[in-house]
């Protein structure tokens, strides 16, 4: 059968192309509030500049676990709570990690704001998120001072508000999260609200931007927890089951993490991912917190605090797992799990008897359906290959692009827009060419791939990723747009409508999608962004044989892609605004007299230029004395005089087990203030118990493992006793290395950052090591 040349008018052409257009648009303006956006808890305003003034005051400095300003800080947010006429303790000890060897002194704030109308069973509800920063530079703003800022100004709204609660209201402020999340590990572990806590609304960021999504922590079965979500009528729900579901799969863990594994605590984390670039860095400011992001989260819990204050929380438990997404900001939507494989067979039986009929009816044929096999597969390879190729080709024209630790650069959403619009002309372009070069193919017979990729999809996931069983509402579209191609021989103004308006849900549940995973994962992850996109556009295949204008479509789509590369060519560069990460630290050793600098750059610039040359592109020299791992891996290293440092003392005794293992008890008196102590192994040791101050450590290690195998946050001179029990297959060599952030005050001629330059995150950055040998007598 031949393609039918009729096509839809120019004003339905543009009509559809519009629609469109505006459902992409919509639905990406409907994620987020406006930044002028007012909420209230009840008829109290809620104070968005109450909540900056905050969240300015926590971001000040760097404020990690052990520094200076870390007692400042929460000294101001427990006179915050003071003054709102709550019930505030500090929650001081010794914590240690139940997953590593980490452990540190920590402060928690632990306030309670008791019920005004008491329910019988106890249970309260728990307000969370840290005060320390992340490291010597971050200034945490939105790591995660937006949440500590907007929880105290929730507190105030409600109180003002005077809406009756039903629950007692706990406000957890932990500590040492950046560490291991240790003061959650504190707070379950030993105080006495623990018990008390039915359900908790943890508020985190991974970045300064962009929509706050809404994942899940609970034991049991998510739908007790997602009803409940749904009736708090919140106005930007960003929550469905696929981020549930992975998020389970990989090993990423928030305060709340630690309340569901080790206090079986339900809860909910709301976390924005956005700017990733930002995340960890002297960047995490206020002033590059976004205020839709900010209002996100204000929108979350101005709905549901007055919701769950008066809340069974005693009925959040259930046995079965639900399906479920938001239609932008329409609403939840949901399902159980158990109708996921039963959907998928049904679509697959609707494509039999859709295939069946077109062969009959003559819209299809055997040679046709597999001609039509041809683009598709093409369409993905060359989606997969723009996402792949193109940012190889990018690291490789910009090696600049690679000194980014969060694997996201400052221009990666014009990366990410160039790749995807990149991909949809050719797309259109190669199926537009195969429609002319085969123009006795139907519509129906080059669509049934696009149907056919849909299903397999929806196969997968109904058997290894339950949480994407919406996906299936996109497979039952394009079946429905088969079928309209099938029965519908004429292509008409109707048809074109009507394939829009089937489309319109494919749009809204994916566009949003699209770019999620690229952020989170990082650019090197394009590719599944373009491939996406790829088929989202397949989905909207028979259009190509209605509409006018499908070149001047594709053509446009082409400039919006080169337009985006002039973007990213422009901003390639470093500026005041887009800080360079640059690192540098000193390391002694006290075996050797040795002492050298070391850099995690990969590219020297003008701040590192001042230590290094190239020649000393090299680690050698660090082996033996500063473990070397895959992720903190030094470029260049240079030996240089020893600075005047004193070193962490020690006594140390070291015995054998009945077993024939090693019991090693050291007692460390740090000489000077300290970031941390650490100790390394040259050989794999089996660890079979640690103990810090006499404090067990829970952790299990799982295998035998070298370099850092423990790590104590120092807060303080206080000597600090470690015992370790252990084994190994050969003789293995302890090291105790200590770290202090005073590399800048301690180097002569030190040379400050140029404004666009920075610490670098998730690396060691302007650090004094001191690495000396555990000797025995």
């Amino acid at each position: 059968m031949a393609v039918n040349n009729n096509r839809a008018s120019s004003v339905v052409s543009f009509l559809v192309t519009l629609i469109i257009v505006c459902s992409i648009f919509a639905t990406w303006l409907a994620q987020l509030p406006a930044e002028d956006e007012h909420f209230y808890i009840g008829t109290a305003p809620f104070s968005l500049k109450n909540t900056q003034s905050h969240i300015a005051t926590i971001a000040q400095q760097a404020h990690y676990t052990g520094a200076k300003p870390h007692a400042g800080v929460r000294d101001y947010i427990t006179n915050q709570l003071r003054q709102l006429g709550l019930q505030v303790e500090i929650q001081s000890e010794l914590a240690t990690s139940s997953k590593y060897f980490v452990a540190s002194k920590i402060h928690n704030i632990v306030a309670k704001l008791p019920n005004t109308a008491s329910r019988a069973d106890g249970l309260g509800l728990a307000l969370m998120s840290h005060y320390d920063s992340a490291n010597v530079s971050a200034r945490g703003a939105s790591d995660a001072g937006h949440g500590v800022a907007i929880i105290i100004e929730a507190i105030r709204t409600l109180i003002e508000s005077g809406v009756s609660r039903q629950n007692d209201i706990y406000v957890i402020i932990t500590d040492a999260e950046e560490q291991g999340l240790l003061g959650a590990e504190a707070f379950i572990r030993d105080h006495r609200w623990a018990k008390h806590i039915g359900l908790t609304l943890n508020f985190e960021a991974r970045g300064s931007g962009g929509v706050s999504y809404t994942l899940l922590e609970t034991n049991t079965g998510n739908k007790a927890l997602i009803d409940a979500f749904s009736q708090a009528d919140v106005n930007y729900p960003a929550a469905n089951s696929l981020m549930y579901s992975i998020y389970k799969m990989l090993p990423n863990d928030t305060d709340l993490t630690v309340f569901r594994e080790q206090g079986n605590i339900k809860g909910f984390n709301f976390a924005f991912i956005d700017d990733h670039f930002d995340y960890h860095t002297e960047q995490d400011t206020l002033e590059r917190l976004d205020t839709n992001t900010l209002n996100h989260q204000i929108d979350y819990l101005t709905a549901l605090l007055p919701h769950f204050a008066n809340y069974d929380l005693t009925s959040l438990n259930s046995e079965s797992d639900q399906v479920y997404f938001n239609l932008a900001s329409l609403g939840m939507i949901d399902y159980p799990f158990s109708w996921v494989i039963p959907m998928a067979v049904l679509a697959t039986l609707i494509f039999i008897i859709l295939c069946v009929v077109g062969l009959k009816r003559g819209s299809l044929t055997l040679k046709h359906l597999f001609i039509g096999l041809l683009p598709a597969g093409l369409s993905v390879g060359i989606a997969i290959f723009v996402g792949v190729g193109g940012w190889a080709l990018l690291t490789w024209l910009y090696p600049q692009f690679n000194d980014i630790p969060q694997g996201f650069t400052y221009n990666g959403h014009s990366i990410i827009v160039s790749g995807i619009l990149l991909t949809l002309s050719l797309g259109a372009w190669l199926y537009r060419w195969m429609m002319a070069r085969f123009s006795k193919v139907s519509s129906a017979s080059w669509y049934v791939a696009v149907v056919l990729i849909w299903l397999l999809i929806n196969l997968g996931i109904a058997l290894y990723l339950t949480g994407a069983g919406f996906f299936i509402l996109v497979s039952f579209a394009s079946l429905a747009i088969f079928a309209l191609v099938i029965f519908n021989r004429s292509h008409s103004n109707l048809s074109a409508i009507c394939i829009t308006l089937l489309s319109i849900p494919t749009l809204v549940l994916l566009t949003p999608q699209i770019p999620v995973f690229v952020i989170g994962l990082g650019l090197s992850s394009l590719y599944i962004a373009t491939t996406l996109s790829m088929l989202v556009l397949m989905t909207l295949l028979p259009l190509l044989f209605v509409l006018k204008g499908v070149r001047s479509i594709q053509l446009f789509m082409l400039a919006g892609a080169v337009i985006s590369l002039i973007g990213v060519v422009q901003t390639a560069d470093y500026s005041a605004d887009r800080k360079k990460p640059s690192s540098v630290n000193y390391v002694y050793d006290t075996q050797s007299d040795q002492a050298y600098l070391f850099s995690f750059n990969q590219r020297l610039d003008e701040f590192s230029l001042q230590f290094f040359e190239q020649v000393d592109r090299s680690n050698e020299a660090l082996k033996g004395i500063y473990p070397i791992t895959r992720w903190r891996y030094p470029h260049y290293v240079k030996a240089v005089p020893a600075l005047t440092l004193q070193a962490t003392s020690y006594l140390v005794k070291r015995s054998s087990t009945v077993d024939g293992k090693q019991k090693v008890t050291l007692t460390a008196i740090p000489n000077r203030d300290l970031t941390s102590l650490q100790i390394s192994s040259d050989r794999p040791i089996q660890i079979d118990s640690m103990r810090i101050n006499d404090e067990a450590f829970t952790a299990q290690q799982t295998q035998p493992r070298a370099g850092f195998v423990m790590r104590y946050v120092v807060t303080d001179r206080e000597p600090v006793k470690i015992e370790l029990v252990y084994s190994s297959d050969l003789p293995a060599q302890l090291r105790l290395i200590e770290a202090s952030h005073d590399f800048p005050a301690r180097w002569p001629k030190f040379i400050g950052r140029a404004e666009h330059i920075m610490p670098t995150p998730f690396r060691p950055s302007d650090l004094t090591f001191i690495s000396q040998p555990i000797l025995f007598e």
